[in-house]
């Protein structure tokens, strides 16, 4: 009678961290949803969760962090890219309010 429980008991466990591996995955990985259910047209127009499905968004967020000391050359290039996109910005504003 022992080994049945120990046996029941050890299925449990197994279960229950597949099933635990089976939420962590889906609460990492974005998925594309119903365009209707999108908060808003800009989100449905862009496409985002069609394009990112199956990603780790963990993963996602280390793609944008900001670039570490020991990355010089990276520093050069984001800070040129918010000049261009401030300059950008400036430039559009001055013709809509201009």
């Amino acid at each position: 009678m022992r080994s049945r429980t120990h046996q029941f008991r050890t299925a449990r466990r197994e279960m229950e961290a597949a099933f635990y591996r089976a939420e962590e995955k889906e609460r990492r990985e974005i998925k594309e949803a119903d365009e209707h259910r999108e908060p808003n047209r800009w989100l449905r127009r862009v496409g985002w969760a069609a394009h990112l499905a199956g990603l780790d968004r963990g993963e996602i967020r280390e793609w944008v962090e900001m670039p570490n000391d020991d990355e010089p050359e990276l520093q050069t290039v984001c800070k040129a890219f918010d000049w261009m996109i401030r300059e950008a910005q400036y430039i559009t504003v001055q013709e809509v309010v201009g």
